[in-house]
Order: structure tokens, then sequence, then C-alpha cells
């Protein structure tokens, strides 16, 4: 095809699509979409913590941004009774609606399913098979964790998630997780989940955190990694919950240099006070 028909063709298409766009019909449905939109966010968030839980022994902080209109993070925190904390911690993939009706299933299913019981080991069963019953083709990432803050001792499995760190304040280390992983919610229908405990002592950090902070891109495509998580996760420790957290998210955004995020962020700090 001559040039100048491709360039008449090329003009005319564009007209098209403007002329779809703007037609009343069109803004009309655009309206709807958007306000969709804004409904389903505002749903996720009234799903998600609104303040962080004020529990004795415990300094927490949490963080998180998504990275579109409705993201597929979730964290929440459970209170089983005045010394017992359940904090949950999954990433859906993908974003959109999908992702958030996921969101809302597993929040549902993990409250329900703490009703009856306190085993790490069964919750995360339960929740897989329901994550297996209502998902097509996506799956979930998900850690599970109870704090006893009298026994002062964390009991914790993970479906595919990021293990939480664990930083000792006596040696000034970051302890390492004994403990394989396992597949994410909703890829095996009979998965077991293997389960530990450790104990914990005062000042201690646990850091929970979605793959977005890890991943997190500068414009040239370099990652924050690890390495700068965990150097900063030693260098704050001596900080409240929040000041680590805030210190975590001003490196993160120094090196990130305001660069677009494709994934969301979360990012759970937790300082024990026994």
């Amino acid at each position: 095809m001559p040039k100048s028909s491709l360039n008449r063709l090329s003009s005319y298409s564009e007209g098209v699509i403007e002329n779809l766009t703007t037609t009343p019909v069109a803004s009309v449905r655009m309206k709807r979409i958007e306000q969709e939109l804004q409904e389903a966010a505002a749903m996720q968030r009234s799903i998600l913590p609104s303040v962080d839980p004020i529990f004795a022994g415990l300094d927490i902080s949490s963080y998180f941004q998504p990275a579109t209109e409705i993201g597929g993070d979730y964290y929440d925190y459970i209170t089983i009774t005045e010394t017992i904390l359940a904090i949950a911690v999954g990433d859906v993939k993908g974003h959109g609606m999908q992702a958030g009706l996921l969101v809302s299933t597993a929040s549902g299913c993990l409250h329900t399913s703490l009703e009856t019981t306190q085993s790490v080991a069964e919750v995360m069963r339960v929740m897989n098979r329901r994550v297996c019953e209502v998902t097509g083709r996506t799956f979930m990432t998900f850690c599970f964790s109870i704090l006893d803050t009298v026994n002062s001792t964390i009991t914790f499995c993970s479906a595919g998630h990021p293990f939480p760190y664990h930083y000792c304040a006596a040696a000034q280390v970051l302890v390492p997780w004994e403990l394989e992983g396992n597949f994410p919610l909703g890829v095996q229908k009979n998965s077991d989940y293997p389960v530990c405990s450790r104990s914990l002592a005062n000042d201690d950090i646990l850091l929970y955190y979605s793959d977005g902070l890890v991943e997190g891109t500068n414009a040239d495509d370099q990652m924050f990694g690890f390495e700068r998580l965990e150097t900063a996760i030693a260098q704050y420790a001596h900080q409240t919950a929040s000041g680590i957290k805030e210190a975590i998210l001003t490196e993160f955004r120094t090196h990130c240099q305001q660069h677009e995020q494709e994934d969301d962020v979360t990012l759970i700090v937790i300082k024990v006070r026994v």
C-alpha cells in the first residue's frame, strides 16, 4: 500500500477511536467503569487494616502501596487473645478485579478459620483448599504466623511467599529461616505446609514484606534488592518499628528515584517489647 494511503488509513483509524471514546455512550461507560474501580478499591482498603494494632509486648508499623487501583497484596492482623496475635501477608498473581476478589476471599476464609482453630498448619490447609476452589489460572503466595507474647515465640508457615526477616538484637545479626517453602495457595489442592517455631527476645525485629519492595527498580532497571534491605534492617534496628519502616522506605524511594513501580509494596515491621 502506498505511503499516502497508509497515512490516510492511520488518520481515519485515529478519528474512529477518538469518536468511540468521546461519544455520550462511551463517556457514560467510562464513568461507570471508573466508578466501579473506585468502589472496588475502597472495598479492598476496607479489608486491609486501617491502623496498626496496639498490642502488648509488640511495637508494630506497616505500609501498603498498590501499583494500580486494585492491588494484589494482602496483609492482616487478627487478635486471637490478649497475648496471641496472628499476622498474614499474601500476594496474588496479577492485579485488577480478579486479584481483588481473591484478596477478599482469602481474608474471609482466614478470619473464619481462626474462629475454629489456632493451628497454623490447619489454617494453611483450609486457605489452600478455598483458593483452589475459587481460582482459575491465578494463585496466591501467603505467609502466616502466630505470635505468642507470653512465651515469646513465633510459629510460622509459608506458601511460596518470602520468609520474614528475623533480626536478633542480642547478636545483632539476621537469623536465617531453616524451613523450606512450598507451593503458593491455589496450585495443589492437597498440599501440606511445614511449620516451625522459634523463640524471640526483647528488641528482636520481624520484618514481613512483599516482593514489590525488593523488586522495585530505578530508571536504570536496577532492583532495590535483598542486600539493600538487609543492610537497612541492621543499620536502623535501634529505632522504633515506625522509625525502621520509614528509614527503609526512604532508602527504597531514594533508590527508585520516583520511577513508576509495577508491583504493590507491602512492609510490616514488628519489634518485640518483652
